[in-house]
């Protein structure tokens, strides 16, 4: 009785040594691997600013730290631009995002005060040989992310006090509202649009829900005109181990590409949609590199902002998300 009792314990024990190590050779195999295509160095900042640097329109944009005002516009060939932005009768103003169109134009959003102490939200546009631009006020909403449209014209997240409300505005480059989508009763959490990202590729406006969010977020994809494409799981990691997604980008193919990091111990990880499984497979960088931040994608290739102060440009390694 006693050897038959062994013997199966050594079973046991061999049965879970070997699907142990079955699910860690197929772990090692879902991880794809990405593959350096070329790099631009750069002086950028890209620290305590009101909002993390990204890739868009062909180029990196970030705030300039200490004025809130202020953004700067790094292109591919390393060419840096400085844009002050102000209007009659503000007083301060802190700019919360940004995104820019391959023609240089900029959308810009956030929050400024009058000389008499009166708050508002904005959403800004400014020509891409920055004579002109137009303001609009957009109180009680307050965007929180910004990205430009393939027709030119941008799309932004926002929050409302209010209890029911559209979660994404559409606006044409003279701040007129064309259309919003999204319900918010449809979308878990808190505030859903706080830290979140919005991206658009040529034919749709993908949005990563942000930290507000039940679990780790969710992803969500509408028409250009509005209509919901789709809606998938945010990547499944443990949101009270301290997951949180720090950036999101969307290629012209519609890849995308969800970088998350734990706000705990620091860890970090990048993962692709799998459109076919609805899942999220992960990636990972050449051998003896270390992470760098997801910024947006150019073209097809997928763009990072390395602490060497040099913008990384990286080739997916085939059809990771179908």
């Amino acid at each position: 009785m006693v050897s038959c009792r062994r013997r199966f314990s050594s079973k046991l024990a061999l049965a879970a040594i070997l699907c142990l190590c079955a699910v860690t050779g197929l772990l090692a195999q879902s991880a794809r691997k990405l593959t350096l295509a070329s790099e631009v160095e750069a002086y950028f900042q890209d620290w305590g600013g009101s909002f993390l640097p990204r890739w868009s329109g062909h180029a990196l944009l970030g705030p300039v730290l200490g004025d809130g005002s202020h953004v700067w516009v790094i292109t591919k060939d390393g060419q840096r631009e400085d844009v002050r932005f102000t209007f009659p009768g503000a007083g301060w103003i802190t700019i919360v995002g940004a995104s820019r169109r391959p023609d240089g134009a900029l959308a810009l959003i956030g929050a400024a005060a009058s000389s008499d102490s009166q708050m508002g939200r904005f959403v800004a546009w400014i020509s891409p040989d920055r004579t002109r631009q137009a303001v609009v006020r957009v109180t009680p909403y307050s965007p929180k992310t910004v990205t430009f449209a393939p027709d030119g014209t941008f799309w932004t997240a926002g929050e409302m006090s209010a209890t029911e409300y559209d979660v994404l505005w559409h606006f044409d480059d003279s701040g007129r509202k064309l259309g919003s989508s999204v319900r918010r009763s449809t979308v878990r959490g808190g505030m859903p649009a706080a830290g979140s990202h919005l991206n658009a590729s040529r034919d749709r406006i993908g949005w990563y829900t942000g930290w507000g969010s039940a679990g780790t977020g969710e992803y969500i994809e509408v028409a250009p005109n509005g209509e919901m494409i789709d809606r998938f799981p945010g990547v499944p990691l443990p949101p009270h181990a301290g997951w949180r997604p720090r950036a999101a980008a969307l290629s012209e193919n519609n890849d995308v590409i969800v970088d998350m990091k734990n706000s705990g111990n620091g860890a970090e990880w990048i993962y692709a949609l799998d459109r076919v499984n609805r899942s999220w497979v992960p990636l990972q960088l050449p051998d003896g590199q270390s992470y760098p931040v997801v910024a947006g994608f150019e073209g097809n290739n997928l763009v990072f902002r390395a602490a060497s102060k040099r913008i990384r440009f990286y080739k997916l390694p085939g059809p990771a998300t179908r």
